[in-house]
């Protein structure tokens, strides 16, 4: 007889997974027109993964990445106004880990500045 109500598997809210999807999607096409380079690809696939699932250390490091291969590329002066709102839409969409998203989008508008 299984016992019910021990474990429940976490519910989804499905307009944020939306939303966050939308959003790393859009930083993916920006990102594609800076430049296609199989290493930024990876980097941000580790960041959308870490963001759906809401690994604190995966997105931290994942957005590290980006930023230096940015810079290792002198991609930095290329960042637009598009992509500082993306990656705020990330931040505010990463509720759980707000303080940590708020350090990894600030370390990316820096690149911007």
């Amino acid at each position: 007889m299984p016992f019910f109500g021990l474990y429940t598997p976490r519910k989804s809210n499905a307009n944020i997974s939306e939303r966050i999807t939308m959003a790393c999607i859009e930083l993916e096409s920006l990102l594609n027109q800076l430049e296609s380079s199989m290493v930024l690809t990876q980097h941000l696939t580790n960041l959308k993964q870490a963001l759906f699932h809401s690994h604190t250390k995966v997105v931290q490091v994942s957005v590290k990445q980006l930023i230096r291969v940015a810079k290792d590329k002198q991609l930095a002066e290329q960042l637009s106004e598009d992509l500082e709102l993306v990656l705020g839409m990330i931040e505010n969409l990463a509720h759980k880990e707000q303080r940590v998203a708020r350090d990894c989008v600030m370390m990316l508008l820096l690149l911007s500045s």
